[in-house]
């Protein structure tokens, strides 16, 4: 009877955990996934950027201040800035070598005097590196530009909408503003990205072809990668880190050059009666004009201490170049981590020797939780909220110790009565722990441009249905393209079966025909490892042919303003197409001219075929096969092509005979050599047909 009674309490001690428990974790995920806990996440977030401390900046960006002094000293008017004084404010700082500078002021409307205006737009015009700001259509504004004036002259701009989080402190910023129009939609990029744009020369392209982020630039070219849909600015402190200038000293030209060349600079409003100021997760700077500050200060709490909005772009400008992002942990692995620490707070339900010792481990998992937190912010940019599981593992401690209080009463009171003796509560003494302007020119440039193609891929495709012609080719782009890629190569396009790159361009390659030709070998032989490997159907009857040649091409983001491709034109391109199809005609995998073989070094293997002069062209071009790398090829391929060169020798002497000899001797070695059977056929021919007299030992091809 006893023993039953027992089991039964326990029982039903374990049904009132199971059903808190699962209230509480309940509970706690429904809060989080409304965003109920935000305010304690956004208050840890905050405390990690103190816990951090402040840290140096680049360098790269300093703040020129409209602060109270210089508008006493400028004698500014209410409400306005002389844009005249801006003007040459623009003047100095251009003229200073500044690189890049930022205009935190809408100017919407005209001054007060129209020559101003025009004066600010020459200055701006004349500097050619002013980007300025606007406020793109929100809910509680419409759009509102510069005026057309300065819109003509600026480099570009930006939009300043900000929004704050639920307790008032701007952590995060748009990156960029969606706008629908009759053609698809425009894209304006914020004030800060558009200044680290400009300032690194990244063409305004986007691509967002990524869930968690966009990238800013043309393919080939320097581009930078962007979080997805706000940047969360890693603040480096206050404004106080950042190089600071004040206006009057800009207007006057009081200060060295040395401070703002190669920088970008930001001009910005410090004025109280702006309100251009916010609360960050640093404090920012003392409020200048608060007549109560020295007699309350200890009174004045840290919301009085806010950091001028143009400081805040500037920290914004910091974390794009410097690319260092928080990334924050998604809602599933908080709800995740939730569900885990209510679970392991089910220990605090159980009988543990006191109450002392269940709150140490309990500080100690939490102390632990926010430690971890904290090297993941810290080292890793990685923001985790901890919020939910904290408040379930507090809410699991205080149900845990309530049911035990509670069961140990009933209890006591129980044996108490069954065997007429006080019996001490047990008490919980376990916590388990709970554990991121396009533009048209092109350029003159000299590049490596590789041309492939499939050999007979068409009668292959017409024994496979369109499914397996698809995966056939997906199998074999796969492996060539990342060949590519690897050695630094621009795709251009696919052409069917065809594959065509460069290399040299964008990035400069001061050794991009040796690319070019580790590329042809490497694909050559990733082809062959596929041959073996087959698994799809057609793989193992792929061979490839491929063309090299080296030149000047026109490079650039070639088209129309409705479609763009970053490509190369020109004779040099031609010619390579049309050496890649001599491989067809000689039998060879991989055939280079001249200008591109002049510039490899020893390690690769070459054998001279031919003077040719391709369709189209009025030039003979000598052309190479390229055999392989010194280090790995066949030494009776080195013979071969040792033989080769003599019989190409007796071959332009018209000496059939020994050019015959050497071809004997070669193909005695290499019965299938390609070129050798081609130059025996030629010998034959002109045994019965000779050459003219003046016969220069050019192959003219007539066809493509």
């Amino acid at each position: 009877m006893k023993m039953n009674t027992k089991k039964r309490f326990k029982k039903k001690q374990l049904l009132y955990s199971l059903f808190l428990s699962l209230f509480f974790i309940s509970a706690i995920c429904v809060a989080a996934t409304y965003n109920l806990l935000d305010r304690g996440d956004l208050a840890i977030y905050d405390g990690h950027f103190r816990l951090k401390g402040p840290r140096p900046p680049s360098g790269k960006v300093m703040l020129v201040l409209m602060d109270q002094q210089s508008a006493r000293e400028l004698k500014r008017k209410k409400g306005s800035w002389s844009r005249k004084n801006l003007a040459t404010a623009i003047e100095n700082l251009c003229n200073a070598g500044s690189e890049i500078i930022g205009i935190d002021l809408v100017l919407f409307a005209p001054g007060h005097d129209q020559k101003e205006d025009l004066l600010l737009s020459e200055a701006i015009e004349e500097c050619g590196s002013v980007v300025l700001a606007k406020f793109v259509a929100s809910e509680d504004r419409g759009e509102v530009n510069p005026l057309p004036i300065f819109q003509d002259a600026m480099i570009g701009d930006g939009f300043i909408n900000t929004t704050t989080d639920i307790d008032d402190v701007l952590r995060r910023i748009p990156l960029l503003s969606i706008k629908p129009t009759d053609s698809g939609i425009s894209l304006s990029p914020g004030f800060s990205l558009e200044l680290a744009r400009t300032f690194l020369n990244i063409d305004f392209t986007f691509d967002f072809s990524e869930k968690d982020h966009f990238t800013v630039g043309k393919s080939g070219e320097q581009r930078i990668k962007l979080p997805y849909p706000d940047l969360m600015i890693n603040y480096l402190g206050g404004e106080d880190v950042f190089e600071r200038l004040k206006y009057a000293d800009a207007v006057k030209n009081r200060f060295p050059a040395d401070l703002v060349k190669g920088k970008i600079v930001i001009i910005g409003s410090s004025l109280a009666t702006d309100r251009d100021f916010y609360s960050t997760p640093f404090p920012g700077r003392k409020d200048e004009n608060s007549s109560y500050r020295n007699k309350f200060a200890d009174l004045l709490v840290a919301k009085d201490i806010k950091t001028a909005g143009v400081a805040c772009h500037a920290h914004a400008v910091e974390t794009i170049l410097s690319q260092r992002f928080f990334h924050e942990v998604p809602s599933s692995y908080i709800l995740a981590l939730t569900f885990i620490a209510g679970c392991l707070g089910l220990l605090f339900y159980m009988q543990r020797p006191g109450f002392l010792f269940a709150s140490l481990i309990l500080l100690f998992q939490i102390s632990l939780l926010f430690g971890i937190s904290h090297i993941l912010f810290s080292r890793y940019l990685i923001w985790l909220r901890i919020s939910a599981p904290v408040l379930v593992l507090l809410l699991q401690f205080i149900g845990g110790t309530s049911v035990q209080k509670v069961f140990s009463r009933i209890k006591a009171k129980f044996i108490t009565n069954l065997f007429g003796k006080y019996v001490s509560p047990d008490v919980v003494n376990d916590l388990i722990e709970g554990e991121e302007a396009v533009d048209l020119k092109g350029r003159s440039k000299e590049v490596t441009v590789l041309f492939s193609d499939l050999r007979s891929f068409t009668s292959i495709s017409e024994k496979l249905n369109p499914q397996e012609t698809g995966q056939l080719l997906n199998t074999y782009f796969d492996a060539m393209i990342s060949v590519v890629f690897e050695h630094k190569g621009t795709l251009d396009k696919l052409i069917g079966d065809a594959i065509m790159a460069f290399f040299g361009a964008p990035a400069r390659l001061e050794d991009h025909e040796i690319k070019a030709a580790e590329t042809a070998l490497q694909m050559v032989d990733a082809l062959k490892r596929l041959n073996e490997k087959g698994g799809v159907k057609g793989l193992e009857q792929l061979r490839v042919g491929i063309g090299l040649n080296t030149g000047q091409v026109v490079v650039g983001n070639l088209g129309s303003s409705q479609f763009m491709d970053y490509t190369v034109i020109g004779d040099t391109v031609n010619l390579g197409s049309r050496i890649e199809g001599l491989n067809k005609v000689y039998g060879t995998s991989i055939i280079i001219t001249q200008s591109t073989a002049d510039n490899l070094d020893s390690r690769f293997v070459l054998r001279e075929l031919d003077l040719v002069m391709v369709k189209g062209k009025k030039n003979a071009v000598k052309i190479y096969e390229l055999m392989g790398f010194a280090a790995d090829i066949d030494p009776l391929r080195l013979e071969l092509a040792d033989l080769f060169e003599s019989c190409l020798a007796s071959y332009r002497k018209m000496d059939w005979k020994g050019a015959e000899a050497y071809l004997g001797k070669a193909r005695s070695i290499f019965p299938e050599d390609g070129p050798s059977r081609l130059y025996m056929e030629r010998i034959r021919r002109y045994r019965n047909s000779p050459p003219a007299d003046d016969w220069d030992g050019v192959t003219v091809f007539t066809t493509k």
